[in-house]
């Protein structure tokens, strides 16, 4: 009897250890930390990434046409000759050829510049305001230097939450009010700026 007594309690000493023991992995493993914890940017200070594909294009035209007729005729009937010593007077009857002329001037001008701008980036933005519904306003900027060459993106806008991935991100073109700023400064980017010859010669083209 004493030794089905001793089985038992050594049985039951070892489950309340294993039990122990399997509690401790689960809490060393997860930290206490829900295995369904959401990423995403909700609070003031969260930093989500902006996935930014921009295009604009523009195009300029001109079409200028221009038409001018001028059709003159004429003739003079009298003329005032030289005294004669016979009358004594002016003589007034004679002709001149009669006389006509036309004119005709047609002038058709076209002209048309086409730009398109593509700009790629991922940039990281802060919430700097939680509104009531939830939305999120998002700031963000980025500097890149590469040999003497600088390149400056400065985004902002509003972003509903429901549109940001489970990996925190958003693409640029579902922001809201969004403002996108780029700037580049440097060698390269004063080689790719028109001259003001070039500027003027563009714009007498349209003409």
């Amino acid at each position: 009897m004493r030794n089905v007594f001793s089985v038992m309690l050594l049985i039951a000493l070892f489950i309340v250890a294993s039990k122990g023991y399997a509690d401790s992995l689960w809490h060393q493993s997860y930290s206490g930390q829900s295995l369904f914890t959401d990423d995403k940017a909700a609070q003031i200070g969260d930093i989500i990434t902006i996935v930014i594909k921009e295009t604009t294009s523009a195009k300029r035209s001109s079409e200028t046409s221009t038409s001018k007729d001028v059709s003159n005729k004429g003739s003079i009937t009298s003329w005032l000759y030289p005294q004669t010593a016979s009358k004594g007077v002016l003589a007034h009857n004679g002709e001149l050829p009669a006389w006509e002329y036309d004119t005709e001037k047609d002038f058709t001008g076209k002209g048309a510049i086409t730009e398109q701008d593509t700009l790629t980036a991922e940039i990281s933005a802060k919430v700097i305001e939680v509104y009531p519904n939830g939305n999120l306003l998002i700031q963000g900027s980025r500097i890149i230097s590469v040999a003497n060459d600088k390149k400056k993106i400065i985004i902002s806008g509003i972003v509903r939450r429901s549109d940001v991935t489970p990996e925190n991100t958003i693409d640029s073109n579902l922001i809201s009010d969004a403002q996108i700023y780029y700037e580049g400064k440097g060698p390269i980017a004063d080689n790719q700026r028109r001259g003001v010859f070039t500027w003027l010669r563009d714009m007498f083209s349209l003409f």
